[in-house]
């Protein structure tokens, strides 16, 4: 009996310690994929916002978007499931958005290939090129991206 539990107990801290390899090396490609001049292991946070979606969620990621994108230089914004190239473009120059140093579209749909795309923003936290935690943007968690900007300015002091 102690056995069969001890077996189960090492499964399935294997199990996690795979699917965080998994993550990585996917986030890892995805980078390498749409020529980010972000290197893996010095970004603190890689943000996926997808184009279609919980609308209120991807809108509320938009709007925090819109108000920190050249604050934290070692956060990543990906936008990706882009239909509609020029569009998404102008969109983002609307919002005054686009160029920027820290927001990369992915027009090749690269995290859709690597299986992270959601139909809810993603924040992958990460630490020298690990990811620590993964934090979803629902309906429901309204204080995201309040947690998200005391977590940065923790990292920074």
């Amino acid at each position: 009996m102690t056995r069969k539990f001890l077996l189960i107990i090492l499964s399935l801290i294997i199990s996690c310690n795979v699917k965080d390899l998994v993550i990585e090396d996917s986030l890892k490609r995805v980078l390498e994929s749409i020529d980010s001049t972000y290197e893996f292991d010095s970004l603190v946070a890689i943000i996926i916002i997808p184009e279609g979606g919980c609308a209120g969620c991807i809108e509320k990621s938009m709007d925090f978007l819109r108000g920190h994108n050249n604050y934290f230089n070692n956060v990543l914004f990906i936008i990706t499931g882009v239909d509609d190239k020029k569009l998404t473009r102008l969109r983002l120059n609307d919002y005054n958005l686009f160029p920027s140093q820290n927001l990369v579209i992915d027009y090749k749909n690269e995290v859709t290939k690597n299986g992270l795309l959601s139909i809810y923003p993603k924040i992958f936290y990460l630490k020298q090129g690990v990811v620590e935690n993964i934090d979803t943007s629902l309906p429901q968690n309204t204080e995201i991206w309040i947690i998200f900007k005391k977590r940065m300015f923790n990292r920074l002091n």
